[in-house]
């Protein structure tokens, strides 16, 4: 099986991710300005205009780490 590498500046795979409520309150200042939000029991989908991730800037993970 192939490891899954990080590409420099590429977003392909970080579509619409659900986070946990969690991370999402740790976090959500961090993410873009106009989204839509939807909350369930756990977890939250963050929806930005073109169907990315919201914790995407200049095409890399703001909160990566995490």
């Amino acid at each position: 099986m192939k490891k899954f590498e990080r590409i420099e500046d590429c977003s392909e795979c970080c579509g619409i991710i659900p986070f946990s409520l969690e991370l999402w309150e740790k976090f959500k200042h961090k993410a873009h300005k106009g989204i839509k939000v939807h909350k369930f029991k756990n977890e939250v989908l963050a929806i930005d205009k073109n169907m990315k991730c919201t914790f995407l800037k200049n095409n890399k993970c703001v909160i990566y780490e995490d």
